[in-house]
């Protein structure tokens, strides 16, 4: 029988978590499977131009540029594992999952959830709190988490913001799950998939070969640049058609968000053998798209920098370069030569 105590469970876990008594998922849940134990991988150092590092001025807020410089030179990084965890009579309710004195949280959600709660006998949750926030984490870790669940198990994701490339994602990859923000289950399975570990490869694997099945190639540019123009968070890059026209004469095909379809773009990214964009969810284009042979290099706002593109490239064996832009308050100036410089460093790689 499913328990309906949404409200006393949301109140009851603000009470427990006041009081130090918030239990963990691991003491919480009936049971834990590890489905990839933790691992050490070798990782290149990042390509770059000398003295960039001085350009950096902050990180987006999840993290610190001390965090984010060590990514750049070192020569292994250490994987938590991956992990399955089974509850019984969960809920959830404002943007958390509430089970066994435990509160997963994923959003915050300051109204009641209404209406009448959905109800599961045996599903998995495939959402993460940063994959409900940004496009980039919801291709990359929760379409990949979609694989752990059992066969025949009902997927559940959170409400996603308006991203117009969901539907056709979800259609190229095979991605069937419902949507939730209210809902009881019998049997509710959560998993722990942040790291970039083996696991993770041998999905996106999976993933990359179905998607480039169904993608026409288009053209056969060997450098693929994509525009970010005016979308989403503004990272304005100052006199960006000198740079395009330095990219062209480069023999780099440009493609922009703002023109271009996805279908175009995964097109043209088939057969190319390094892309280049500005730091940003739509980075993550080139993940399912790009040949397994290929690179990339990411420029980088200098009031953004970040290096989470890195963690994928490393994943599937690319060489990775960034560029660290100069300041100009509300946009940022890309040196093209540096461009084209860390552009032949990085073929050279491949």
């Amino acid at each position: 029988m499913l328990s309906k105590s949404g409200p006393l469970r949301y109140f009851g876990q603000k009470a427990r978590g006041l009081f130090g008594h918030a239990r963990s998922i691991d003491a919480a849940c009936l049971e834990k499977q590890v489905l990839c134990p933790a691992e050490r991988a070798e990782v290149d150092e990042a390509c770059h131009v000398p003295g960039q590092l001085d350009r950096i001025i902050s990180t987006p807020a999840e993290t610190n540029v001390e965090a984010e410089i060590r990514k750049i030179s070192a020569r292994s990084v250490d994987h938590a594992e991956t992990a399955s965890f089974r509850f019984r009579n969960a809920r959830l309710y404002r943007g958390s999952v509430f089970a066994g004195g435990y509160r997963h949280y994923l959003k915050d959600s300051g109204s009641s959830a209404g209406g009448k709660p959905a109800e599961f006998e045996d599903a998995a949750l495939i959402s993460s709190l940063v994959g409900i926030k940004y496009f980039g984490h919801w291709l990359t870790d929760d379409m990949a988490t979609h694989d752990l669940a059992a066969d025949g198990q009902p997927k559940i994701c959170l409400p996603l913001g308006v991203w117009d490339d969901v539907p056709t994602y979800r259609r190229l990859l095979d991605r069937d799950y419902q949507t939730a923000n209210n809902a009881y289950f019998a049997n509710l399975t959560l998993f722990r998939d942040f790291s970039q570990n083996s696991l993770k490869r041998s999905r996106y694997e999976a993933m990359r070969s179905m998607l480039r099945s169904r993608v026409e190639p288009d053209g056969s540019s060997d450098i693929v640049y994509l525009a970010r123009g005016g979308t989403g968070v503004a990272r304005l890059i100052e006199d960006e058609s000198g740079l395009i026209q330095a990219l062209q004469q480069h023999g780099a095909r440009v493609l922009s968000l703002e023109q271009d379809s996805l279908t175009t773009i995964l097109g043209a990214l088939h057969r190319a053998r390094l892309f280049i964009a500005v730091e940003g969810s739509h980075a993550m284009h080139c993940l399912y798209a790009l040949p397994e042979s290929a690179a990339i290099l990411i420029l980088q706002p200098p009031r953004r920098f970040n290096m989470i593109m890195k963690g994928f490239a490393d994943c599937l064996g690319w060489p990775f370069g960034f560029h660290v832009g100069e300041d100009r308050g509300d946009a940022f100036h890309v040196n093209a030569d540096e461009v084209l410089r860390l552009s032949d460093e990085l073929h050279k790689r491949l």
